[in-house]
């Protein structure tokens, strides 16, 4: 193990129902932060669509103008002392709306930023239904930054169907997919991409997913969030209830606000690539 990096990184994953009003999300993630802090995480991550989840109008008010999305969420992770990954961000840069993740240390600092570059096509029921394409500019780089000497690598919901966006992730130690899967995609494939992702980059992969539905467009999301070792196994998870308590059975988080914790160890990912090298040297 490179001696700059930490054995073990206390991943919190973060599942909730976002609202399509900012504030009530702003104080929820407030909350969570804190709790993840509380339990002693490294690292927390949000969902995309954390800060407004609507239709497309609602989605349009609530973009940020970069300066002041770094303001607001920095605050919540200095604040919570812990850093945090803020996934589908609606940001305002002129005439252009990006769905971006932001990534901050505990003292409330910029670390990386991540612009989703595969949108998702849905068709519109009516006009406001959230239609990512008839709203956003997509991204076309990729991102992965180094957090106590882990290299973590960001997708974004619909990317992670796109092979080729995990493998510019290559050699990352984690993969992070913030996400609003729908409840009928999410049942057939949100588990089985998660996992070919982890087996095909030999990295920790974890899915951060919206719960409930949509309160504007009545869109079921599909919650269900996950982790799969480097070798695609489902690793054992501490899953609280949003007043810090256990849930009374594991199963019972998959539609429900819910916090999942583990510990991420850098010595399983050495293990597995020692075991089946799948990249020179």
């Amino acid at each position: 193990m490179e001696p700059s990096k930490q054995e073990l990184l206390r991943l919190a994953i973060v599942q909730f129902n976002a609202s399509p009003v900012p504030n009530e999300n702003l104080a929820e993630i407030s909350h969570w932060a804190s709790l993840a802090a509380h339990n002693g995480a490294n690292l927390a991550v949000f969902p995309e669509f954390c800060t407004c989840l609507g239709g497309l109008s609602a989605t349009r008010r609530s973009a940020f103008e970069p300066s002041d999305a770094i303001r607001v969420l920095g605050n919540i992770a200095r604040t919570s002392g812990i850093p945090c990954v803020f996934g589908g961000i609606t940001i305002s840069e002129g005439s252009l709306f990006r769905n971006r993740t932001l990534v901050f240390d505990a003292t409330g600092h910029l670390q990386a930023s991540y612009d989703k570059q595969r949108l998702f096509p849905a068709r519109q029921r009516h006009e406001d239904d959230m239609c990512e394409t008839a709203l956003y500019t997509p991204g076309t780089t990729p991102c992965t930054f180094t957090l106590f000497g882990w290299r973590i690598a960001l997708l974004t919901c619909f990317d992670i169907r796109f092979p080729e966006l995990s493998y510019a992730c290559t050699g990352c130690d984690l993969l992070l997919c913030p996400a609003a899967f729908t409840r009928s995609t999410g049942r057939q494939h949100w588990a089985a991409l998660l996992k070919a992702r982890a087996i095909e980059l030999q990295a920790w992969t974890a899915g951060i997913d919206q719960c409930g539905e949509n309160r504007q467009t009545g869109l079921p999301l599909f919650g269900g969030s996950l982790l799969f070792t480097p070798a695609g196994e489902l690793p054992t998870l501490h899953i609280l209830q949003r007043n810090g308590t256990p849930f009374p059975s594991p199963e019972d988080y998959h539609d429900s606000p819910a916090l999942l914790l583990a510990n991420l160890s850098y010595e399983h990912i050495e293990k597995i690539r020692a075991l089946l090298p799948m990249r020179p040297g």
